[in-house]
């Protein structure tokens, strides 16, 4: 990852402002983090119960931190409190 940071290119802004190499890092992140979680939780066969008690209790303190940088409010407009998270979908049943 040391050799991406050499590599950036020299427009790191858009048009209308956003970071682009902060939107990118944070993008390699989050699908970094989905593709584990993933993982993780199909790894065996047997047991996945408590493999999604673990990521629960990791990943439920870091969406409620990020949800109360952004938020004062549940869930804003046009997301749906599901299960305690916000997402922009219905939720599943």
């Amino acid at each position: 990852m040391e050799s991406d940071k050499n590599n950036s290119s020299p427009q790191t802004q858009s048009a209308e402002g956003l970071d682009l190499e902060a939107y990118v890092k944070l993008r390699t992140l989050l699908d970094s983090l989905e593709c584990g979680a993933l993982r993780f939780l199909l790894k065996e066969s047997t047991g996945r119960g408590g493999r999604i008690d673990q990521l629960d209790q990791k990943l439920m303190p870091i969406i409620d931190w990020v949800w109360k940088q952004t938020i004062d409010v549940d869930c804003p407009d046009g997301y749906v409190d599901c299960q305690g998270v916000c997402v922009p979908y219905p939720c599943p049943n």
